[in-house]
């Protein structure tokens, strides 16, 4: 889908001559190269456990996320360089209205694409997947930007306005990945997530067993779409600790 994507951007692009639409080509080709990228990232977290790591593979998915943070920044950077350029080179736009009607074709499948993308991701603990559908979606949330300064240009002629909207465009672009890649360096340096903090102590407390007396050192590692719970519990001197206590935790 991003393959077909990417081609009706840039056929949009070479019919028009627009910067605006080639910063939304150029994001394609990204789309593409990231998409690949996560496909591996998706196959390798999915490996189990094993003697050299431990708590699994799932690291593989911020490092896969924050590659395509990376290169979506770097790509929104070259956009906005692009668009600055346009305004001393007073590039030629034409067929605006062909551009207009595959701009919104592509953005709108865009979204729907990543909102299925983000669900699935959500259901299935995903960062890697819910980063791709968060993409996918603000690429299509552009795309609105964009068919606007279409428009624009084609009612008014001023030329000038789609080169202001590759800027913006570029910048948005750069902002996003920004976001992804600096959640993405976060995750990976294992921040405290408070919220998913709560939310297992929370599990702890509903599940409590009548002879734990203390739980403390609560570490929480997420490795990809799965959680780590480390923690010590203290247990009455009396408990015989050769006889494993079992503690059923809900998921």
């Amino acid at each position: 889908m991003s393959v077909i994507l990417l081609c009706v951007k840039f056929l949009a692009y070479f019919l028009t001559h627009s910067n605006a639409i080639l910063t939304d080509a150029v994001e394609s080709i990204v789309n593409v190269a990231a998409g690949s990228f996560a496909l591996f990232g998706i196959y390798y977290a999915s490996k189990p456990a094993d003697e050299d790591h431990p708590y699994g593979h799932g690291k593989i998915e911020f490092f896969s996320s924050g590659f395509e943070g990376g290169m979506i920044t770097i790509a929104g950077i070259g956009m906005m360089a692009k668009g600055v350029l346009a305004f001393f080179q007073k590039d030629e736009v034409h067929s605006i209205d062909l551009g207009i009607y595959l701009s919104v074709a592509a953005g709108g499948i865009n979204y729907f694409v990543g909102f299925f993308i983000m669900k699935k991701g959500k259901a299935g603990h995903s960062d890697l997947m819910i980063a791709s559908g968060k993409h996918l979606i603000s690429d299509a949330i552009s795309s609105v930007g964009l068919v606007i300064g279409l428009a624009l240009v084609y009612f008014t002629n001023i030329i000038w306005i789609d080169y202001a909207v590759a800027v913006l465009f570029g910048g948005y672009i750069t902002f996003s990945g920004f976001r992804i890649l600096k959640e993405s360096v976060f995750n990976l340096l294992d921040q405290a997530d408070h919220d998913k903090i709560d939310h297992v102590i929370s599990i702890l407390n509903k599940n409590r067993g009548d002879n734990w007396i203390d739980i403390h050192n609560l570490r929480i590692l997420k490795y990809g779409s799965v959680l780590h719970v480390d923690c010590h519990v203290t247990l009455p001197w009396y408990n015989n600790l050769q006889q494993k206590p079992t503690m059923k935790l809900m998921q």
